[in-house]
């Protein structure tokens, strides 16, 4: 009884280490971060990218 007990123990341990070991980090995964340089390319990217990237425009001053 000692022995199977003992034995279900350490079959639990390595399933909970090999589980552990398995799981990979969530990302939040938003897309490419797209940079422009004037207006009319921005307004291109915007629109054929949709919400999938981060598209920017350089502001000059």
């Amino acid at each position: 009884m000692k022995k199977r007990t003992i034995l279900l123990l350490m079959a639990s341990v390595l399933a909970l280490v090999l589980g552990a070991c398995n799981q990979k980090e969530k990302q939040e995964a938003k897309g490419l971060k797209i940079v422009t340089s004037f207006y009319p390319i921005y307004a291109m990217v915007k629109e054929v990218s949709g919400d999938l990237n981060d598209v920017r425009m350089i502001q000059s001053s």
